[in-house]
């Protein structure tokens, strides 16, 4: 299952969740997705969803580098 997913579900995907293709990890993440949404506004989301996307490509990079 790919596409659709909205930022919060990208986060929720980040935060909780390895990062495989699993139907029942896009359900989970889904419902990771909701309870985010009802404990950050979407400012603080996108800004999470930014700094994570960020925070994974630099550690992704240093490990390629190091190889």
């Amino acid at each position: 299952v790919e596409g659709g997913s909205t930022i919060t579900q990208q986060l929720a995907k980040i935060w909780y969740f390895e990062l495989d293709k699993k139907f029942d990890r896009k359900v989970a993440e889904l419902l990771m997705a909701v309870n985010i949404e009802q404990e950050y506004d979407k400012d603080e989301i996108l800004e999470f969803y930014l700094n994570s996307i960020y925070s994974l490509g630099f550690t992704t990079s240093q490990t390629i580098s190091s190889d």
